[in-house]
């Protein structure tokens, strides 16, 4: 039986928010990427899948600046 790995939908990246004092206050949405769209939910080898590699650095170079 293959294994499948779960994969989401949607990645939501979430950045701090703050006040107008620069308080923080919780969390936001900053960046959604669509993972259906890219043809990257639920693939069961998403590390092998076209546009993966492009989808990480994406993430991450996004993720660095939160």
């Amino acid at each position: 039986m293959e294994k499948i790995e779960p994969m989401a939908d949607t990645l939501w990246m979430l950045g701090r928010a703050r006040d107008a004092d620069g308080v923080p206050q919780g969390a936001r949405i900053v960046h959604r990427v669509d993972l259906m769209q890219r043809g990257l939910a639920w693939h069961p080898d998403v590390s092998h899948a076209p546009g993966y590699d492009e989808t990480k650095r994406e993430v991450e170079a996004r993720f660095a600046s939160l």
